[in-house]
């Protein structure tokens, strides 16, 4: 939100009526001189030059000049993408983070002949204590130790996040279960004090701002978990276990802001609990479980409680900052004596309670693609029955709970739903929500793909289908399990709800009142 260069003017031109002639403003200056740049030393570097000039609409752009610093955004960014698949460049949207100058992106393109991989199985990844480097603090986390699943009360909670689609729910659980204290983390906004934001996404969810219960039983403090001081700011709260539900989940930035939040911060929280001696649940995500780049990974190897580190790509700097949270709360449990464990989840959506849906709805990925779908107006065949994960939000905060109380040699859990529907009902909510979608065959469904992307115009629609497809390499997600969660929480006297077609249409219905599908390429 930072503007890249700030111009003074003696006087803002204004109109005849007295209103600011936005056509008269003189165009933004950078703070660096154009002329310093480096011309383009080969055809590619060239080519990535004009692309640049031409998304930004500049004249023209050097070789080493960066594309955020010149105004670039993440939706210019899009358009970089587009260009590179309709044209077979091998870039994908996040190289263009990564490597931000047409020098970079060039050296990328020259060197992107990707050598196959060794895979590896099934039998050579497992969690042994040769394989796994945190072995001792994820081996309990296995279906023959659910016999020692018990809960334990965890005392009085402090919910980080809590102004968050999950940690605004896991507030609402406490507050359901008739908790004494209930402690937040939130920061002001400069307009709205700490408190006022809380209780606004109290309101905005559940319809009550429960002002009673912050004259009694809520604390909300006024700091976040990148603070400097955060663990003077903590002390004196008589609160014994922290459940962090802050993060940054954006999967494409080239700002800091994924290092700040899910990493520094997560490291600030394992220093105040340990000095602090709390208790620290770290909400995670199955995504941590990477990518198989040309084979890498078998894809009978899936993503378990146990499993942390076995040879996965973690390129996605999203992924890769969750991942590396994760790790440092293990390696406190392991070598600091922190009491914490770390709770995975998954494709978090509208409540199963009443369908509500998240306030910043336009951030979820997962309907970013059912956008996208809406725009081509059709699906492959092929892709039906593909399952796809709905965890119900309301279900998911109290999964959390439940888990969180488990004794302390259980670290890792996956906590999404394990009833799984196939993409053929999820398109089905759709047509029943008056948004048509043909089934067409794969090489109709990517003629149809093509012709979009072509189009300047309606390319940016489909963009969520294309943030991970390259043209030089196969990338498959590693898929997860959790047949140890389940277990536990069976044993905890909790169980996921099926998903069934009224969830699935009830959840699109709310999007499409939003106006969330009004690309639709054809809505009845």
């Amino acid at each position: 939100m930072i503007p890249a260069s700030f111009n003074r003017l003696d006087e803002l031109p204004s109109t005849a009526n007295g209103k600011i002639d936005k056509k008269a403003l003189p165009e933004p200056q950078t703070a660096r001189k154009r002329s310093d740049g480096r011309k383009a030393a080969n055809d590619t570097e060239q080519l990535f030059c004009d692309m640049f000039a031409d998304v930004l609409g500049l004249d023209a752009v050097h070789a080493d000049d960066d594309f955020f610093e010149l105004g670039g955004t993440s939706l210019l960014a899009t358009k970089i993408a587009v260009r590179c698949m309709t044209q077979n460049i091998p870039v994908v949207y996040k190289d263009i983070f990564d490597n931000t100058t047409p020098e970079k992106l060039a050296a990328l393109v020259n060197a992107s002949e990707t050598p196959l991989a060794e895979t590896k199985t099934a039998a050579e990844i497992n969690t042994s204590e040769e394989q796994e480097p945190l072995y001792d603090v994820l081996k309990y986390n296995t279906a023959q130790h659910v016999g020692e699943i018990n809960y334990t009360d965890i005392g009085n909670i402090l919910v980080t996040g809590a102004t968050g689609f999950l940690g605004a729910h896991v507030l609402k659980q406490l507050i359901d279960s008739g908790a004494k204290k209930i402690f937040c983390l939130a920061r002001n906004n400069g307009k709205l004090t700490a408190e006022e934001r809380v209780k606004m996404m109290l309101m905005f969810y559940f319809d009550d701002t429960y002002d009673e219960l912050f004259e009694s039983g809520i604390t909300v403090i006024d700091s976040d978990i990148t603070s400097e001081n955060l663990t003077d700011k903590l002390r004196g709260y008589d609160f014994d276990t922290v459940i962090n539900c802050a993060a940054c989940v954006k999967h494409f930035t080239n700002s800091d802001i994924l290092e700040k939040v899910n990493v520094e911060g997560v490291e600030n929280l394992i220093s105040a609990c340990l000095e602090l001696e709390k208790n620290l649940v770290q909400i995670s995500t199955v995504s941590v479980g990477g990518e198989s780049i040309n084979g890498s990974i078998s894809e009978y190897v899936k993503l378990s409680e146990s499993m942390l580190e076995f040879g996965q790509n973690l390129d996605n700097k999203y992924v890769n900052t969750k991942h590396r949270a994760e790790k440092a709360v293990l390696t406190a449990v392991r070598d600091k004596g922190l009491r914490g464990k770390v709770i995975r989840v998954g494709n978090l959506m509208s409540r199963e309670k009443d369908g509500e849906f998240q306030a910043n709805f336009r951030t979820n990925n997962f309907m970013n693609t059912l956008r996208a779908y809406a725009a081509l107006g059709c699906f492959p065949i092929s892709e039906l029955d593909r399952e796809v994960e709905f965890s119900p939000i309301d279900s998911t905060a109290a999964a959390v709970l439940k888990l969180a109380g488990t004794p302390s040699q259980f670290t890792m859990f996956h906590a999404y739903n394990s009833h799984f529907v196939h993409m053929d009902n999820v398109i089905e909510g759709m047509r029943e929500n008056g948004i048509f979608i043909k089934n067409v065959s794969d090489e109709e469904f990517e003629k149809r793909f093509n012709e979009i992307l072509s189009s300047d115009e309606k390319s940016m629609e489909v963009s969520s289908l294309i943030s991970y497809r390259a043209n030089d390499a196969e990338h498959r997600m590693i898929e997860s399990v959790n047949s140890f969660t389940v277990k536990a929480l069976y044993k905890l006297g909790f169980s996921w709800p099926l998903i069934n077609e009224n969830y699935i249409s009830r959840a699109i219905n709310a999007l499409v009142t939003l106006g969330f599908f009004d690309n639709a390429a054809d809505i009845k």
